[in-house]
């Protein structure tokens, strides 16, 4: 079997990433809701907009890389849970 050409891996990844892309909305409006709750508790204590979103935007990639990192050790770099034996 001849290997994929780039094109086809992209035409693949778009297609299955298309199949995934509601729920990853449906979740990412989740946390825009709860963002903008912390933001307007932090209006009410007189945080700025531009240093708290600044805050919030170091946070959340901190805080992705971690989960990242959490489930890597969980599941390996092809997503298969790790048995231990």
């Amino acid at each position: 079997m001849l290997p994929k050409t780039r094109k086809n891996c992209e035409r693949e990844m778009k297609h299955t990433w298309n199949s995934f892309r509601w729920l990853y909305k449906e979740k990412l409006r989740e946390l825009d809701y709860m963002t903008r709750r912390m933001m307007s508790e932090f209006s009410a204590l007189y945080i700025p907009h531009d240093m708290a979103r600044e805050y919030i935007e170091q946070e959340f990639a901190r805080l992705w890389n971690e989960v990242a990192e959490e489930e890597n050790q969980k599941y390996g770099s092809n997503g298969k849970r790790k048995v231990s034996h």
